[in-house]
């Protein structure tokens, strides 16, 4: 089972700020397939959206306006399609994709100038790429460019351990009994 997930995480803001930035307080719960908050070392926060589309909308726009550093990453494993994006004073600054459904063979498209570290990145996974076999080997090991890229800067990655996180719901999701409650008039 492969993942399908956004995540965000910014410089130097709290995870109380971040929940703020984004009209959401702790929920319950602690699911993987919920909106979730939490401390990243290095001063990072990381918000992770379970939904790959959703978590790259709205929570991306807002956290960068934040105005600090801001790494954000998705991954839906299904299609092996990988981004990440920097940013920086709520501008964007770089954005590596790799789309394995509809870029050729070993390309990552990239935009603007990717941190330093990129260009190793690239190399290495390219050099495993073809220790395994090349376009023949059945694994595609530049689908991992964007997502090491973003590890690199935060420190996070999905598929690997995820720090301690507070799941997180709608402010006053819970106050107001949801979506049935206040259907049926109930408050």
């Amino acid at each position: 089972m492969g993942l399908s997930l956004a995540w965000i995480a910014v410089k130097g803001v709290t995870p109380e700020a971040v929940m703020e930035s984004l009209g959401l307080e702790p929920g319950d719960g602690g699911r993987r397939n919920q909106a979730q908050v939490g401390a990243l070392p290095g001063g990072w926060t990381l918000y992770v959206d379970p939904d790959f589309e959703r978590g790259f909308r709205q929570p991306l726009d807002r956290l960068a306006a934040l105005g600090a550093a801001t790494v954000a990453a998705r991954q839906e494993d299904h299609v092996m399609y990988a981004e990440a994006r920097g940013y920086d004073g709520g501008r964007e600054l770089w954005r590596v994709v790799r789309d394995s459904e509809q870029e050729p063979y070993m390309h990552v498209a990239v935009t603007g100038e990717p941190p330093p570290q990129f260009a190793a990145i690239r190399a290495k996974a390219f050099a495993e790429q073809e220790a395994e076999g090349g376009e023949e080997a059945g694994v595609d090991m530049i689908y991992e460019i964007p997502l090491e890229l973003a590890r690199s800067l935060c420190g996070f990655k999905a598929d690997e351990e995820w720090p301690e996180l507070t799941p997180v719901g709608p402010a006053g999701a819970a106050k107001g009994g949801g979506f049935f409650a206040r259907l049926f008039g109930k408050r």
